[in-house]
């Protein structure tokens, strides 16, 4: 496996970023491409890093589709940008892309590089219309940063190639191992140990895979928007939804904020003193705020980033986009994985969507229902 690129300056970083980042999207020769990103703003103007990085990769990666002989446009969003702003500007690029493919048949992809921007669901609204009748590729780098470039940069096709078979390890242990309990020990920051029991049955809820590549088989639909098939990008994990979600009980810590479970729902929340909630994703801060107001919300993914197996890092200024690849994760909120209670987790969750948690430390055994007296190690994986 090649060693971390430890040595490649900001400018390569951003350039090897995006030869990954295509090879990611797997372009066909007609495919057509809109990228969405942060707003254009005039160079002297004292941006955020991250945007910086954001808007370098949109427009490095619209000049090499343009290279390799594909039809793109890219359009740019401010943070107090309407749904309605949104749309219309999203429905006009994918028909002016359109009216340029001479063929009605080709490949549509949509890449959306930019910031939590409250009103990007005109642009789902838009692209999912768009996408009646057929299927439109999206791949999703929300809040990518400075962090996630490096990840990006690191991810090149041997690694893609480890993550692969790291996910193939996992689909066989759930193919002989269809059901059955996991126990994840955690480590909260004072040492204690904390305990959570995790139900899964994948012949109800099955585990999904998210490589970060767009190959026809591992893209899943996005949320209310069946035309939208979906993908992240840097991706590496498996999910599924607990099923059954309610017999989730415990503590977990993940990180460094500790959690209280009961009956599947998360009722409790304890940060730690070194945690600064300001550098927490805004998803991550909601959840703790409603937490702390009395809501309880359901734990409503179990989630396997696959980094850690392959020698992929991460890094202090890494999103959670790239973050929750390191390893195992808990997710909270409506659930993003198939389940027959899916309904039911969403009501529960009402207005708040969806965040994910890095667990801190963990250790996950297996109790299978064929052999109860039994408990087996699932991670960190005994054969590595």
């Amino acid at each position: 496996m090649a060693a971390p690129q430890e040595a490649l300056s900001p400018k390569e970083q951003l350039r090897t970023a995006r030869n990954n980042y295509l090879e990611c999207l797997n372009l066909s020769s007609s495919a057509q491409v809109l990228i969405i990103s942060d707003e254009q703003l005039p160079r002297d103007s004292k941006l955020d890093p991250n945007i910086t990085v954001r808007r370098a990769l949109a427009s490095s990666l619209e000049e090499g589709i343009r290279r390799k002989g594909n039809n793109t446009q890219i359009i740019h969003f401010s943070q107090s940008a309407q749904e309605a702003d949104f749309y219309d500007a999203t429905k006009l690029a994918l028909k002016e892309l359109n009216e340029l493919n001479a063929t009605e048949d080709s490949d549509t992809v949509v890449v959306f590089l930019a910031n939590d921007l409250p009103g990007r669901t005109g642009m789902y609204k838009a692209v999912n219309e768009f996408g009646e009748g057929k299927t439109v590729k999206m791949a999703g780098s929300l809040g990518f940063t400075t962090g996630d470039l490096r990840v990006l940069s690191e991810l090149d096709s041997e690694k893609i190639l480890a993550l692969q078979e790291a996910s193939a390890n996992f689909d066989r242990f759930f193919e002989n191992h269809p059901k059955g309990s996991f126990e994840i020990t955690t480590q909260n920051p004072s040492g204690d140990e904390l305990k959570l029991t995790v139900d899964y049955d994948t012949t109800m809820a099955p585990v999904n895979t998210e490589l970060g590549i767009l190959d026809g088989i591992h893209e899943e639909p996005l949320s209310t928007y069946p035309n939208i098939k979906y993908i992240n990008i840097p991706g590496g994990e498996k999910f599924c939804s607990p099923y059954p979600f309610k017999n989730t009980d415990g503590r977990f810590s993940a990180d460094r904020i500790s959690f209280l479970v009961k009956n599947g729902m998360i009722k409790g929340v304890e940060v730690d003193h070194a945690v600064e909630i300001k550098n927490l994703n805004k998803s991550q801060t909601e959840l703790i705020e409603i937490i702390r107001s009395g809501q309880m919300v359901p734990l409503s993914e179990f989630g396997l980033g696959l980094y850690s197996l392959i020698g992929q890092k991460t890094y202090p200024d890494s999103s959670l986009l790239s973050r929750e690849k390191s390893g195992p994760h808990l997710g909270a909120g409506h659930m993003v994985a198939d389940s027959p209670e899916q309904k039911e987790a969403d009501e529960l969750a009402a207005n708040f969507h969806h965040t994910d948690f890095v667990l801190d430390k963990p250790v996950i055994t297996l109790s299978d229902p064929q052999e109860p007296e039994k408990r087996k190690q699932f991670y960190p994986p005994l054969n590595g």
